[in-house]
């Protein structure tokens, strides 16, 4: 179900042509260059965030459930004439070899996964990211807009709509008890934006982490 859902939107939507800010913020931050570093995102859609890293030069890898998200993204990634590897899979079971990456990235694939799933995935990164490398993640924040569906189920701020689609709002706490089990947190920044002719916020967390051992 979780796959058909995304598997309908990638059908219906053409994304994939502008890189996250935050994310290209960060990145630069760590690297002035990519090469000779890997780069892996999880859940990379169109893959607006795939050609901002090739063009950094970074060897780059992707993995999305959707097929046809990987349509797109090879689609979009052939119109500036750069090339990555994809993989069709889920998040808690990355095919790649331990300590291989020297750079993660989340952008808003993990909050619209499990408790279960979130937590594998967050041990699946750390077991293929290189040590002291780093881990970004964008996901929404506590109050944002939609935040409010009703709890599947005890008080883990995870939220399910009529359609059975999960998504995940976070506070500063949650951040520290999931993330923080896994990861040295390094910054936590907070980006809000209106909506619906400033009727509506939508609240989002941009997490900087490293890989300790």
């Amino acid at each position: 179900m979780f796959k058909n859902i995304w598997d309908r939107k990638f059908q219906s939507k053409d994304w994939g042509k502008y890189p996250d800010l935050s994310i290209v913020r960060l990145t630069k931050k760590r690297y002035k260059s990519g090469k000779g570093k890997k780069v892996l995102e999880i859940g990379f859609g169109g893959g607006a965030n795939l050609i901002f890293f090739t063009l950094e030069n970074f060897t780059t890898f992707g993995i999305d459930v959707s097929k046809n998200a990987k349509k797109q993204a090879y689609k979009n990634l052939k119109r500036v004439n750069k090339k990555a590897r994809l993989e069709i899979g889920y998040s808690n079971n990355l095919p790649f070899e331990k300590k291989y990456f020297d750079l993660v990235v989340d952008c808003e694939c993990l909050y619209s996964t499990n408790l279960k799933i979130f937590n594998e995935t967050l041990l699946e990164i750390k077991r293929v990211l290189k040590p002291g490398k780093i881990f970004i993640t964008k996901t929404f924040a506590s109050g944002s807009y939609n935040d409010g569906y009703k709890k599947i189920r005890g008080g883990n701020k995870i939220y399910k709509n009529k359609k059975g689609f999960i998504k995940r709002y976070m506070n500063i706490s949650d951040i520290y008890k999931f993330y923080g089990k896994y990861f040295k947190i390094i910054s936590i920044e907070k980006e809000e934006r209106t909506i619906l002719s400033r009727k509506k916020k939508i609240k989002e967390w941009v997490i900087e982490m490293q890989n300790v051992e």
